[in-house]
């Protein structure tokens, strides 16, 4: 539940191949609205430095001529995590926190609130630390929750489903990149199973 004083909620689906970010109006009727990045609206989960030492992301990393250092695939639980992947997942999640910053999507940073997707077959353990590189790398309010129940969330929110579809079980796979995820719902149960494989690259 999101206090009254959060005037922004942004969704922030870091994918272990690419990324996105949408952002929640606070009238629930209104469906979720993509915010771009570099004039896209999804692009690949990519950072990089300059000569200059000027962090860039997403397909620019990958294209820019000047770029020393690149990094991919960098996405993974924080317990598998090498330093030179801690520190791709901090600079990646910094520069985007301050694009939304300097393309006033985000005006007041203290009342903006962030979901941040990390697989469903993470623990407790694995979501708390993953939180916590989230919060190091700026964002100063983030939740963590498991990518297939956003799913259903953003279905649920931009009228994709009908609330009558919900009141049997519902089943939602999403396969991503790196995994395939699963969120089980049980006669609109307040506590859905959640579970997930590493079926993707890796």
């Amino acid at each position: 539940m999101i206090d009254n004083e959060f005037t922004k909620v942004i969704g922030f689906d870091l994918g272990h191949g690419e990324f996105s970010l949408s952002e929640v109006p606070m009238i629930l009727k209104e469906p979720p609205q993509i915010i771009e990045i570099n004039g896209k609206k999804s692009q690949i989960t990519a950072v990089g430095k300059n000569k200059k030492g000027k962090i860039i992301i997403g397909a620019n990393a990958m294209q820019q001529a000047d770029v020393q250092s690149l990094g991919i695939s960098f996405k993974k639980k924080p317990s598998t995590c090498n330093d030179s992947q801690k520190q791709n997942i901090h600079d990646f999640v910094a520069e985007v926190y301050k694009k939304l910053i300097e393309n006033k999507n985000i005006e007041e940073v203290t009342k903006s609130y962030f979901f941040v997707g990390c697989p469903s077959g993470w623990q407790t353990a694995e979501k708390n630390a993953y939180q916590q590189m989230m919060t190091e790398a700026g964002l100063k309010n983030v939740s963590i929750v498991q990518e297939s129940r956003a799913a259903l969330m953003h279905a649920k929110e931009a009228g994709t489903i009908k609330p009558s579809e919900l009141a049997k079980s519902v089943l939602v796979i999403d396969i991503g990149s790196s995994t395939t995820d699963f969120t089980w719902v049980i006669d609109k149960n307040d506590n859905p199973i959640d579970s997930g494989l590493n079926l993707g690259v890796d």
